[in-house]
């Protein structure tokens, strides 16, 4: 048994971390309101590695905000190891689908910049050398982002976000723009770096394949006004293997609950 798998099956059974109940979340414009999410509930596990997928504009990515605390649900509470969570917080580092370096700093300036100034010199030279031993860009401490592929680069933006060192990762689509070949090799590490830190990760992605490969679970969601249709259980051995046929009936079933295809 590969130790992913050992870790997938440790992790299982460790406590609840993310609670996220009966939220709703209506924007309103001057042209009118637009209900983005209804009455939204799910559980994620300390250590656990949770997709979420659905149809384009069933807010994914409403969601990961509201659980990151960059936005505000209108009904209903989302709580982090048993704390409303009212804004962000260290505790939970977001990922975004551009990687949004600066870039006029190093790769090693990049990920330290948002620990510099709350802590002492040592620690965040250490949490730095951490962070890009993570994410495996020690030799490239000093390249300019300028000078990276879009791998390298959101690898950087992973290794920024674990800086803080947070108890949990919300990945909103962080492979999507990169080509095939890149993108497995990130799903590869992603996987690895899961392993080491034991981190929970939630991962929202439109590719139902890399859901598959990746997660624990699959929260399912519905059309908009997002809700979610299921939670499903991947209950299958890592490394994943796409050609069985366990793997394909798991994703022939997510593509008759969800109205797109890819």
């Amino acid at each position: 048994m590969s130790t992913i798998a050992n870790n997938s099956q440790k992790n299982s059974n460790q406590e609840m971390l993310i609670q996220v109940n009966n939220i709703s979340k209506i924007f309103t414009s001057n042209w009118g309101k637009v209900q983005a999410l209804q009455n939204l509930s799910f559980s994620c596990n300390r250590g656990e590695f949770v997709t979420i997928v659905g149809p384009s504009g069933c807010g994914k990515t409403t969601l990961l905000r509201i659980i990151a605390g960059l936005e505000r649900q209108t009904t209903g509470e989302v709580l982090f190891n048993g704390s409303k969570v009212l804004g962000p917080g260290h505790d939970r580092a977001v990922v975004f689908q551009e990687p949004r370096l600066f870039p006029w700093l190093t790769v090693e300036q990049n990920i330290a910049f948002g620990i510099r100034d709350s802590r002492n010199k040592q620690k965040v030279k250490y949490l730095t050398d951490k962070s890009l031993d993570l994410v495996g860009l020690k030799d490239f401490r000093q390249a300019y982002p300028h000078e990276l592929s879009g791998g390298m680069a959101q690898r950087v933006a992973i290794g920024r976000a674990l800086a803080f060192e947070p108890a949990a990762l919300l990945l909103d689509e962080p492979f999507s723009s990169l080509d095939v070949s890149t993108r497995a090799r990130l799903q590869g590490e992603l996987l690895e770096l899961w392993h080491k830190t034991a981190k929970t990760i939630i991962l929202v992605t439109h590719n139902i394949t890399e859901a598959l490969v990746l997660s624990q679970k699959t929260i399912i969601m519905s059309p908009a006004p997002g809700s979610v249709k299921e939670v499903l259980a991947i209950d299958l051995p890592y490394p994943r293997e796409q050609n069985s046929p366990a793997f394909q009936e798991k994703k022939e079933y997510i593509h008759k609950n969800i109205s797109y295809k890819h």
